[in-house]
């Protein structure tokens, strides 16, 4: 059950990391992409194996965005960057809720004594004891990850949900537009 919710949390950062690719200067999107991609392929593979491979490199993985993301807004205030101080804060800082749970959980089971597999013990579990906690992790990476997504600049630029207007053009900077009391 720990290996499928943070499988789901690699998941959800890597979503998180490769939405902040738009719109970034050059080098943070090249570390975004990298980081999400390696989040989103990682927490993929977890979820159809039964066991966590190389727990070592999964923990250092986790805790290399933390690091990273910290380094570049360092050096950004020392620079004087702009680039580092208009990095949307709630993403990242949802991206790293995300990270911290998986390097928690894998540190924990390192030091049980786990160093180069991690794997699934015991029998299967029944579905209400799988599904519901299932249930419960994807609602919350779902409140997680929906407003996450929307602050970052890909979410800036979705079409609004529920139109589907052809003309639509995305203005950076527009308010959002609620709807009226009939609906539009």
């Amino acid at each position: 059950m720990t290996r499928l919710l943070i499988a789901l949390a690699a998941v959800c950062a890597g979503l998180i990391h490769l939405a902040l690719v738009v719109g970034s200067p050059v080098p943070i999107a090249v570390f975004a992409a990298a980081i999400g991609t390696a989040e989103l392929a990682w927490g993929l593979i977890t979820f159809v194996r039964d066991r966590i491979e190389a727990p070592v490199v999964v923990l250092s993985v986790a805790l290399f965005p933390l690091v990273g993301w910290a380094a570049i807004v360092a050096a950004g205030a020392v620079s004087g960057a702009t680039e580092a101080a208009a990095l949307p804060v709630l993403p990242l800082g949802i991206a790293a809720v995300f990270d911290l749970a998986i390097a928690l959980v894998i540190a924990r089971r390192l030091r049980d004594g786990e160093r180069k597999v991690i794997r699934t013990t015991g029998a299967e579990p029944s579905a209400p004891r799988l599904l519901i906690p299932l249930f419960i992790g994807s609602l919350a990476a779902a409140l997680l990850v929906t407003p996450a997504l929307a602050a970052t600049e890909a979410g800036a630029y979705a079409q609004p949900h529920g139109e589907h207007d052809a003309d639509f053009v995305p203005q950076k900077g527009d308010p959002i537009q609620l709807p009226d009391e009939h609906g539009h």
